[in-house]
């Protein structure tokens, strides 16, 4: 903000001052939207919505650019986390139905969202790789599934087990909000949200009950 004054007719100068602003401003507002979400209750204005349309919709604002389908049958999207500072590489699989649940579509969005970017952070160095799963559950007091997972994060199980504790999240300063937060959105829209620690990687696993439209 101090040099962009005198430097405001480098191009270059303004190019990376529109990006760190803009980049800055996002992260800022998420801040602000998950504090708000741990000191009051959060409006949701409920609808009919298909749980992949959202999915689709969520991967795009965060930027995933197609690739070249994987030979399992997944597609493979990439996208580039500037404030992370990570290159990340997603498997996406979906089974080909129509997941209808009666929810928000914005806050199933940001739930999402902040479970994607959690992942990211979490993952050292500057390539991250993530998988993304959607389905209906072979329970149908399940309904719809949806599992975030990396093979590339490193989160102990200690933080694991206190991510979904307002009071920890709080208290400690190296628990990410954002897990909780998506906790918080997701039981609200009548489903549950599981932490998991497998052997080689970390996943959410994320159930809403299904709805027949």
């Amino acid at each position: 903000m101090e040099l962009l004054e005198e430097r405001y007719e480098d191009a270059d100068f303004r190019h990376r001052f529109s990006t760190v602003v803009g980049r800055d401003i996002k992260q800022l507002v998420e801040i602000f939207e998950k504090l708000t979400a741990l000191v009051r209750e959060t409006e949701f204005n409920f609808e009919m919505v298909d749980m992949g349309t959202v999915a689709e919709e969520c991967l795009a604002e965060l930027g995933a650019q197609p690739g070249p389908d994987a030979a399992n049958g997944a597609r493979v999207l990439h996208l580039t986390e500037e404030a992370a500072g990570k290159r990340v590489t997603m498997s996406v699989y979906r089974e080909a139905l129509t997941l209808k649940v009666k929810g928000d579509r914005v806050q199933l969005k940001k739930a999402l969202a902040y479970l994607i970017r959690y992942l990211l952070r979490k993952s050292p160095g500057e390539e991250a790789k993530l998988t993304f799963s959607l389905g209906q559950s072979n329970d149908p007091e399940e309904g719809v599934q949806l599992l975030v997972s990396s093979r590339t994060a490193k989160v102990t199980d200690e933080e694991l087990q206190q991510i979904f504790d307002p009071l920890k999240v709080v208290q400690e300063s190296l628990i990410d909000m954002g897990p909780y937060v998506s906790h918080r959105i997701i039981e609200a829209q009548g489903g549950r949200l599981q932490a998991r620690q497998g052997r080689h990687e970390v996943s959410f696993l994320a159930s809403l009950p299904a709805t027949v439209a």
